[in-house]
């Protein structure tokens, strides 16, 4: 026997001993967690009790067994289902699971701290309609004040309780026995909605409108449904933050406020924490309608009383692929950062001290600031972060902005400030309302791809943010527009943005409301109402190829406050197929009967662009590019096919 064997034999059993030492971890699957609550309950505390063991056990696919539970919620929690400790590394399998959320008003699933986890195949539902709705009986007009009432009905099987609270909450028409808001109708906001008799009980009620809000107004009728949102507000998924996870496949039937939010955990002291840090994936998700309540004659319309998918303050912005958005009563998906107004500045050689409305900003973040006239004055680097001081007293010196007057400047703690201390130059004429915009918060990094969003009122996509690409999309019945690329300091939502992508979509029926921001639209306001101006202009680099637009009674495509545009292999199909009903106070200072219109920017690019099947109506133009087009070549970019 050769000498070398009986070593290798040693060998091969020290090597099994080292293996039988080191906890097996490669595709463990560990024991599924039965929920065990009476009533076949689950308790969301147990539950992430049971995540932490198995982490701890080195589990890297963790089972939730199949079934339909219910979910109590807790009034100290942040949701029925909050998922908040650290988690690094797992698979969570809810494939088969149905949650059923026990309270309409409040959040579903609340996630954070994840980092690269994927959670799989849970569907969410609430087991008492999310939405209101009713049935219109009547409508009649008030002679003496030039109010309008409607008389309406909550169909048998659907809640009632926000109807007899008092409150308000609006509302949008829905063509009688569908799904489909009416086309030329508009939002409702009721003045007053009271019983319309004693009964406690009773399921009819007289909503009161200022004004008139009619058919002579709008597209309405007697037996046509109002969808309504619930005025509580809760979001029916949160993921706050989290980094490189994923959630795959799974559905969320109906929502008291957005269906999914994705947001960051801000940062009061300047720091940045990295499992929060977003880039993640969510793929296969369905935002979709209730089922039918229980004794109901008729279909819920709304499946959530706001965005589908709403994207705010993320430092990597997200993947969201192959889902589904239908039904909302808001954006399909809506992706920006925060604006904070300077409320004071102290500025030195190499930088300044700034009071802002508080927002989130870490150390070595890169903030734009913008004048008064919201163009770009200065770019800088954050080096401290701190409270405003007094701490908690902090009292402005204004409190009326123009830049942004939707922000009340009351004293503290009515609305928060912090002090931002910057290095950079060009800081010599920062002031009371001037703008900054964190950019390292503003959820850049993005793709949207293959995802169909439909029926619904607001816009398909509202994008703010940057480096980003918008592939394959299909867009439907989305009452207040497409693709919509604008800052909105109303909202104090941005940024401009650069470095976009939007490739292949299809656009189809959208601007069917009494407002219309577009099939596509790019460019931004400034404080005065008008379109943002320049050098320097505020968008760049953004290429626009290969996208359809369909039976849109509107402006198709307008472009302003932009720099470096290439429009190329674009089809315009059936513009104008029917007379515009968008007619009511324009959201942006477009002109009326025009396909393409662009203004306020320089090196724009339009290239084999076609219109088949235009407009009969010799009145509506194909295309205009005002004089403040420069160094561009866009005269024969959209020709007629």
């Amino acid at each position: 026997m050769s000498l070398a064997r009986p070593a290798v034999l040693l060998l091969l059993l020290l090597l099994v001993a080292a293996a039988a030492a080191v906890p097996f971890r490669a595709a463990t699957v560990c024991q599924p967690y039965v929920p065990a609550g009476p009533n076949n309950t689950l308790d969301a505390a147990d539950m992430q009790t049971w995540l932490l063991r198995g982490q701890a056990a080195g589990c890297e696919w963790l089972t939730v067994a199949p079934g339909r539970y219910a979910v109590d919620f807790v009034r100290s929690a942040r949701a029925h289902v909050t998922l908040a400790a650290n988690l690094s590394d797992i698979v969570l399998d809810m494939r088969g699971v149905t949650l059923v959320m026990n309270d309409r008003d409040n959040t579903a699933l609340y996630v954070s701290n994840w980092a690269n986890v994927t959670l799989r195949g849970l569907t969410i539902m609430y087991a008492q309609l999310p939405t209101n709705q009713a049935t219109i009986l009547n409508i009649s007009q008030d002679d003496e004040h030039g109010d309008t009432v409607f008389d309406v009905v909550v169909p048998k099987g659907y809640p009632i309780r926000d109807w007899h609270m008092g409150k308000t909450f609006s509302c949008n028409v829905y063509a009688a026995g569908t799904r489909y808001l009416r086309v030329g109708s508009q939002d409702l906001y009721p003045a007053r909605i009271a019983p319309a008799g004693a009964d406690p009980s009773s399921r009819r009620f007289l909503m009161t409108f200022d004004g008139d809000v009619g058919p002579s107004q709008q597209s309405v009728a007697i037996g046509d449904t109002l969808g309504c949102r619930n005025p509580q507000g809760a979001f029916g998924v949160t993921i706050d933050g989290c980094s490189r996870s994923n959630f795959h496949d799974f559905s969320l039937l109906g929502a008291p406020s957005f269906g999914f939010f994705h947001g960051h955990p801000k940062s009061s002291d300047g720091s940045f924490d990295q499992r929060n840090g977003g880039g993640n994936t969510f793929l296969g998700l369905q935002l979709t309608y209730p089922e039918r309540p229980a004794g109901a004659t008729v279909d819920p319309v709304l499946s959530a009383s706001a965005d589908g998918f709403h994207v705010a303050g993320v430092p990597v912005g997200p993947t969201i692929e192959s889902c589904l958005l239908e039904g909302h009563n808001d954006d399909g998906i809506a992706l920006h950062g925060h604006y904070s107004l300077v409320t004071e500045a102290k500025v030195y050689s190499h930088g300044a001290q700034l009071w802002v409305t508080s927002a989130d900003y870490a150390v070595g973040d890169v903030v734009k600031i913008y004048n008064t006239d919201f163009l770009l004055t200065a770019v800088v680097i954050v080096i401290g972060v701190g409270p405003a001081l007094p701490n908690g007293h902090y009292q402005p010196p204004h409190n009326v902005s123009k830049t942004m007057p939707n922000v009340q400047l009351l004293p503290e703690p009515g609305t928060w400030y912090q002090i931002v201390n910057v290095s950079g130059t060009s800081l010599s004429n920062v002031e009371f309302d001037f703008v900054a915009f964190n950019t390292n918060r503003s959820t850049s990094g993005f793709t949207f791809r293959n995802n169909t969003i439909r029926n619904h009122r607001a816009r398909g996509m509202l994008i703010k943010a940057s480096n980003g690409l918008v592939e394959r999309n299909r867009i439907t019945n989305s009452s207040l527009g497409g693709i919509i690329i604008t800052p909105e300091l109303s909202w104090g939502e941005g940024d401009y943005v650069s470095n976009l992508r939007i490739v292949g979509n299809t656009i189809t029926s959208v601007c069917t409301g009494k407002q219309c921001y577009g099939g596509l639209g790019i460019g931004a306001k400034n404080p005065r109402g008008t379109f943002s101006g320049g050098p320097p202009y505020g968008h760049s680099n953004i290429q626009v190829s290969g996208n359809r637009f369909e039976n849109i009674s509107q402006m198709n495509i307008w472009v302003t406050s932009t720099q470096g545009i290439a429009m190329t292999n674009n089809t315009v199909a059936w513009p104008f197929a029917y007379p515009p009903v968008a007619t009511c106070c324009p959201p942006y200072p477009f002109p009326d009967g025009l396909v393409v219109w662009v203004a306020n920017t320089s090196n724009a690019t339009f290239v084999n662009n076609c219109v088949v099947h235009p407009s009969n109506n010799s009145a509506i133009r194909l295309f205009e590019a005002t004089s403040s087009v420069v160094n561009s070549t866009v005269e024969g970019g959209w020709r007629l096919c």
